[in-house]
C-alpha cells in the first residue's frame, strides 16, 4: 500500500472535522500536482505518470485506476468538472494517497517539507 507504515489519515481527519480535513487534502493534492507537473508540462507526462502510479504502487492498484488519477491530478492543477459522474468514495481515498505519492519521489528534506505544509496551509486559509 503506498501509506504502507503511515498514520491512518482518519484519525487526524476526525480530530479536524470533515469540512477541514476535506480543505487541507485537497490543498495538499494542488501543491503536490502543482510541484510535480509545474506550468509547461503536458497532458502526456500526466498520461503517463497517471498510467505509471500502479505499478509503483502494486499493493494501491485497484484505486490507481489511471484515468481517474489523471482526473485527479488535472482537477488538482486547476481543471474543473473532471470529477463529475466519479465514486466520490474512490476520489476521497485518492485525495489522501495521491499527495503523498507525488512526494514520496522527491525525497524531500525536513526543511521542504515544512515548506510544503506551509504552503498547503496558506492555501487552505486562503480558500476559507
Amino acid at each position: 500500500m503506498i501509506t504502507k507504515d503511515s498514520e491512518s489519515p482518519k484519525l487526524p481527519a476526525d480530530r479536524l472535522g470533515p469540512g477541514r480535513a476535506y480543505a487541507l487534502a485537497s490543498s495538499a493534492l494542488a501543491v503536490a500536482a502543482a510541484r510535480r507537473f509545474p506550468d509547461g508540462s503536458t497532458y502526456g507526462e500526466i498520461v503517463a505518470y497517471s498510467k505509471g502510479l500502479a505499478d509503483r504502487f502494486p499493493g494501491g492498484s485497484e484505486l490507481l485506476k489511471p484515468a481517474i488519477v489523471e482526473a485527479m491530478l488535472r482537477t488538482g492543477r486547476g481543471e474543473e468538472g473532471l470529477l463529475d459522474g466519479l465514486d466520490m468514495a474512490l476520489v476521497q481515498q485518492l485525495l489522501l494517497m495521491l499527495p503523498h505519492a507525488l512526494l514520496a519521489e522527491q525525497e524531500l528534506g525536513d526543511a521542504e517539507k515544512q515548506e510544503f505544509i506551509n504552503e498547503v496551509l496558506t492555501l487552505t486559509d486562503e480558500g476559507a
